[in-house]
């Protein structure tokens, strides 16, 4: 498995004594691609007890999973964090609260945005002008597609690269190849799980002082009673 290639990300550095969810990289990974639900899932955060701060477990099929809703105000596009975590891997913030013994070899991390699905996607660039990442939707679309979230960006939000092309760039050293929002579309978004990656290991973020070092130990300690891999890191 590789480490993270940077700590910096769009949401800012880690937390210390903060336990994170992990997707890590490997050389013998599958791509981003392969975890990209197409078509996005429409879900009701509230009928599923979500809120917009902090993920939930929930049980499918005897199999407790970490549903989180991804913050529009750090990933304003779902294309941000698909393109972040194909180059970093994931990682997402858990309360030390949280029931860790339930979680398992088999949990998955299972993201939600609020722009995950576009209802109005017959406004937006069709195949084959627009890509489909499952190489799925090749003709006129009957349903959204993901690949409408590369095309989903106002082009205020987007560069000229070197070669003319659109790139969009967020914090942590990310770029990314992007199209402007078609002129006049107005987009009518629905909450959906767009994205759904195995969890790797639990990490809990080495303390800086005493205090924080017993308090990260505490959650080491708490995060231990999941059946995954648990370590220790320094930021």
């Amino acid at each position: 498995m590789h480490q993270h290639k940077s700590n910096q990300r769009a949401c800012g550095k880690r937390v210390a004594t903060g336990v994170y969810a992990e997707t890590r990289l490997s050389d013998q990974g599958q791509p981003i691609e392969s975890f990209i639900l197409d078509p996005p899932v429409p879900v009701d955060p509230a009928a599923l007890g979500l809120t917009a701060v902090g993920p939930q477990l929930i049980e499918i099929d005897g199999v407790w999973h970490i549903f989180d809703i991804v913050g529009r105000k750090y990933y304003p596009y779902v294309a941000d964090l698909v393109e972040e975590v194909r180059r970093k891997g994931a990682s997402r913030r858990l309360p030390r609260t949280l029931d860790f013994a339930k979680l398992s070899q088999e949990s998955s991390l299972v993201l939600i945005h609020a722009k995950a699905v576009i209802e109005n996607y017959e406004g937006y660039p069709q195949p084959p002008a627009m890509m489909c990442p499952h190489l799925k939707h090749l003709s006129q679309l009957v349903e959204v597609c993901a690949g409408l979230w590369w095309h989903d960006i106002p082009e205020g939000d987007l560069d000229r690269g070197d070669m003319g092309f659109y790139q969009r760039s967020i914090p942590g050293n990310v770029t990314y190849r992007a199209h402007p929002r078609p002129e006049g579309v107005q987009p009518d978004y629905q909450h959906g799980i767009f994205m759904r990656l195995p969890v790797t290991n639990l990490t809990v973020i080495a303390g800086r002082n005493v205090q924080e070092e017993k308090q990260a130990e505490t959650a080491f300690q708490a995060a231990s009673q999941s059946s995954l891999p648990t370590f220790i890191e320094e930021e």
